[in-house]
């Protein structure tokens, strides 16, 4: 009964163009037109615009064109539905009351979107609805109820393209999965194998294992396609690093070059001097202020008449003698006494350290040098 009611409507609606059927044009039409809505009955309104679109092409008609737009609705394509349903011909009264109807309709609809979240597993992913707008994931949009076209893509990964039907109420959700793209890579190294390398693959760090036969030569390592970075890392030598792009199925080969060994030099120490030009030096130093303390001393009575005239000039030659003699000791330090590298302190002793001093006593100066060891 369905089916009868249905053949019975298709004759009315094509009542117009079968009466007139008299080109080849026409009859071609007509045979498009009902491969396209045999395929609108059994669901599949993407085949039947085509045949829709060749039947149009062939002989234009109101009639294709309404098909048409009932297609691009139920496919949730309600902006081209309403571009198609604007451009019927409503000379018609009967015509122009239905197409009237279903543009109100698509109004109504357009005017009340739905709220649905965008998501996808993999970072960096962007959608594009209806091969208009792209959009960065995860995305909250406002969409009309009905079918849309949804294409996902991410670096490295397969692009995903679903109709996705967007309910009458929301909000609605959508995360789909997208398949990672992979390579492979090999590594390799510029030494004799792999012994203490450590080597860092993007996030994953490990230790490399040549293959039987080749130990500087790794197995195939499967990796995501696209930008990798990696670095490797061996005592001894300078870290290698570097930035490589894999693309889906390639086997890539990475070297890791660590170069020659890195030479260890120690920066020279500054000569220190022997402990010779120590002890010289501090028994000049006491023997110049000793000198000069007898001979400050001296003057000092002979000026005040505590010394007779004439008299004593031995201990005024003294202390002059001191003096010269600590002069020559603290010369000779600086010239007989070359300085040497500093040894190891683990090992050597330290150098003392001479603190020379002078003290006036009663009838003369005392002279003393004190040695601290560090």
């Amino acid at each position: 009964m369905r089916a009868s009611s249905w053949m019975v409507l298709a004759g009315l609606v094509m009542a117009p163009l079968v009466s007139r059927a008299q080109s080849p044009e026409e009859l071609e039409a007509f045979t498009y037109f009902k491969e396209g809505r045999a395929a609108m009955e059994a669901g599949d309104c993407v085949k039947a615009l085509e045949w829709f679109d060749r039947a149009q092409a062939v002989f234009p008609a109101p009639q294709i064109l309404l098909r048409k737009a009932e297609c691009l609705d139920r496919l949730g394509r309600l902006g081209e539905a309403l571009a198609v349903y604007q451009s019927i011909p409503r000379d018609d009264p009967k015509m122009q009351a239905r197409v009237q109807k279903a543009i109100d309709s698509l109004k109504a609809r357009q005017a009340n979107p739905v709220e649905v979240l965008l998501e996808a597993d993999a970072p960096g992913a962007e959608v594009t609805v209806d091969q208009v707008a792209t959009y960065r994931l995860p995305a909250t949009l406002r969409l009309t109820p009905g079918l849309h076209r949804l294409e996902f893509q991410a670096p490295g990964h397969r692009s995903r393209v679903e109709d996705h039907a967007v309910p009458p109420k929301g909000p609605h959700r959508v995360a789909v999965s997208l398949e990672r793209l992979m390579g492979q890579v090999v590594i390799t190294t510029d030494q004799d194998s792999f012994e203490e390398t450590i080597v860092r693959l993007d996030d994953r760090e490990f230790a490399p294992e040549g293959v039987p036969g080749t130990s500087n030569r790794t197995a195939p390592i499967e990796v995501g396609a696209g930008r990798r970075k990696i670095l490797c890392v061996k005592p001894g030598h300078a870290p290698f690093a570097t930035m490589f792009e894999v693309a889906p199925g390639q086997v890539l080969e990475v070297s890791c070059r660590l170069g020659s060994p890195l030479e260890v030099t120690r920066a020279p120490e500054p000569a220190r001097p022997s402990v010779g030009k120590w002890v010289t030096f501090g028994l000049g130093s006491a023997a110049l202020l000793a000198g000069a303390g007898l001979s400050g001393w001296y003057f000092g009575m002979k000026g005040s008449g505590k010394v007779a005239q004439g008299s004593d000039y031995h201990e005024g030659w003294y202390g002059v003698g001191l003096m010269a003699a600590g002069a020559g000791a603290v010369i000779a330090a600086f010239t007989a006494f070359p300085s040497r590298p500093a040894p190891d302190p683990s090992t050597s002793l330290s150098l003392p350290r001479a603190i020379p001093s002078v003290t006036p006593i009663p009838g003369g100066a005392a002279a003393s040098v004190a040695f601290s060891f560090r």
